[in-house]
């Protein structure tokens, strides 16, 4: 990841602040998400999940890899609402943003070494996000 492609996530990320309540997500929109981030992020390393779902749950996000399969699947919400909170800003768009970012780093995890948790791994990605304005 080169400063120029953090930069345009950042600007990306940015551009999708409004005054939007709530934001539904649609497979298309989690695709082009999933691929921008991925290049400007992880230089294209974490492969689609074979298996993309928007559907109602209490969770923001869901990522499952079958370890015998090698099979993924990343689940969203079927809406984000926008967060007001001490330390944290964010439209409703910009938490979808941030939700794909956090269930693409499990992917990766899962990619790598076949675990998915927030340990020291995750928090490393975490910190690199956070660097550009994305809390994962």
């Amino acid at each position: 990841m080169t400063k120029k492609k953090l930069k345009a996530l950042k600007r990306a990320y940015e551009e999708c602040e409004d005054d939007t309540d709530v934001f539904f997500p649609r497979k298309s929109d989690i695709k082009h998400w999933f691929d921008f981030i991925n290049e400007m992020m992880f230089n294209g390393l974490v492969e689609r999940p074979s298996h993309i779902e928007i559907k109602r749950m209490r969770n923001l996000g869901q990522a499952e890899g079958d370890l015998n399969t090698g099979v993924t699947c990343m689940r969203l919400r079927d809406r984000f609402r926008a967060v007001s909170q001490r330390n944290l800003i964010a439209s409703a768009s910009q938490m979808f943003i941030s939700t794909v970012a956090h269930e693409m780093v499990h992917l990766w995890q899962f990619q790598t070494d076949y675990t998915m948790n927030h340990g020291r791994g995750f928090q490393e990605w975490k910190t690199k996000f956070k660097k550009i304005g994305i809390i994962i």
